[in-house]
C-alpha cells in the first residue's frame, strides 16, 4: 500500500488549486464557456455587521478573566510608564 502523507496531500492540493486558478484567470478555460457572456455581478449584503467595542459585554468566564487580567496589567504598565516620564522630565 502506498503511503500518502499529509505533506504530499497539501502539495498536490496547492498544485491543483494553482492550476485551476491559472487556467480560469489567464485563459478563460474554466471561467466561462466559449462565446457566452459573463453574468452581471450581484451585490451581496452580509448577514452579519461590524459593531463597536462599547457594544460588547463579556459575561463571567475564561474570556472575562483574560480580559480583566490584561486590563489590569496594561493599567499598571501605563501608570509605571507615565510616572517614570513625569519623574525624568524637568519641571
Amino acid at each position: 500500500m502506498k503511503s500518502y502523507t499529509r505533506r504530499k496531500f497539501l502539495a498536490a492540493s496547492a498544485a491543483t488549486a494553482g492550476a485551476v486558478a491559472f487556467a480560469s484567470k489567464s485563459h478563460g478555460v474554466l471561467a466561462s464557456t466559449a462565446g457566452a457572456e459573463a453574468a452581471p455581478a450581484v451585490a451581496v449584503t452580509p448577514a452579519i455587521q461590524v459593531f463597536n467595542y462599547n457594544q460588547v459585554e463579556l459575561f463571567e468566564g475564561t474570556m472575562r478573566q483574560q480580559f480583566d487580567t490584561n486590563h489590569d496589567s496594561f493599567f499598571v504598565l501605563t501608570r509605571t510608564v507615565s510616572s517614570s516620564h513625569s519623574a525624568s522630565s524637568p519641571a
